[in-house]
């Protein structure tokens, strides 16, 4: 019985301190808002589809700080270096070894153009901006956030 106990310990130590990595596509986050009503802001921006940026963070894992927090510093690191305002496409790929992971992401870099309030030609665009339509109590207070 000794022995059993022992190799049991024995797996669930080297089963913890496994390393493990893996790809996630960071396509949309939906984005809680408030009630506030603010007028409709239309966001041009250019895209460079010729080359991608990386960035890299990586760090120990906490109740604090989480695989979430590390993509944001990746994306924030990516879009710093290469001067731009934000990644589109974004994907993830995570390393874990213990309690440190490790976020690369690439994507392909943007900047904004013009922002600018909303005038009737825009509803269209707007209205089809929105992805599959959803029932209104499932819509109500939510954002699409593209990285």
């Amino acid at each position: 019985m000794r022995k059993i106990f022992t190799f049991f310990v024995v797996a669930i130590a080297f089963g913890s301190c496994s390393s493990g990595e893996y790809i996630q596509p960071g396509r949309q986050t939906n984005v809680d808002i408030s009630n506030v009503i603010t007028p409709v802001k239309i966001m041009e921006y250019d895209v460079d589809l010729s080359r991608k940026i990386e960035g890299v963070a990586s760090g120990f894992l906490s109740k604090a700080v989480n695989v979430e927090y590390y993509k944001e510093q990746a994306v924030a690191k990516a879009c710093v270096a290469s001067n731009v305002d934000f990644m589109i496409d974004p994907v993830f790929t995570i390393s874990t070894k213990g309690g440190m992971v490790t976020v690369t992401v690439m994507g392909y870099p943007a900047k904004y153009v013009e922002i600018r309030n909303a005038v009737p030609d825009d509803s269209i665009h707007i209205k089809f901006s929105r992805g599959p339509q959803q029932g209104p109590s499932q819509r109500k207070g939510q954002l699409k956030l593209i990285y």
